[in-house]
């Protein structure tokens, strides 16, 4: 859907700097859905079903990064420690004790894709409760400008994403 909107957009305008700013945020996005393909990917080589709660694992990560920093002022190298030790001993939880236990009580492919869907509605309307749906923002104050790409302002963070993507 986003990519019909770009195009639509980039269609009815005859700006530079707009179609610059369209083309980029193209490139954006279509390095973070290919990141997040591979990691689709490499979860399901690894385990042989396709877990869809990985992604809120990190989703986990990062809420429980903002709950230790702000309430109980952790200092942030100890909150990512403690924050990543909960959610790797969750996804352990669920890959090694859960899966496993599943597959051996007979269950089919689309019977372990509904656990780990149910793991991932499970913990989502956990954070949703605890956190009462809000967003939370954990980089840093300032707003960067970018550099100009292809007419479009692409920030340092955003150069990451895509060079990662193609790596």
């Amino acid at each position: 859907m986003e990519a019909i909107a770009l195009l639509i957009t980039f269609a009815r305008t005859n700006d530079v700097q707009m179609h610059g700013a369209i083309i980029v945020s193209a490139v954006v996005s279509g390095s973070i859905y290919a990141l997040v393909s591979l990691g689709f990917a490499l979860a399901f080589r690894v385990s042989a079903i396709f877990n869809l709660a990985h992604g809120i694992l990190l989703v986990t990560a990062g809420y429980l990064h903002y709950w230790f920093t702000n309430t109980f002022g952790f200092p942030i190298w100890l909150s990512v420690v403690a924050s990543l030790s909960i959610v790797v001993l969750v996804g352990f939880t669920v890959e090694a004790i859960a899966i496993p236990a599943a597959k051996r009580s007979g269950f089919q492919a689309v019977d372990l894709l509904l656990l780990s869907w149910l793991i991932l509605v499970v913990l989502q309307d956990t954070l949703a409760i605890a956190f009462e749906s809000q967003s939370i923002y954990l980089g840093s104050r300032t707003v960067q400008v970018g550099r100009l790409v292809f007419g479009g302002r692409m920030t340092s963070t955003q150069a990451m994403i895509v060079a990662t993507s193609f790596i």
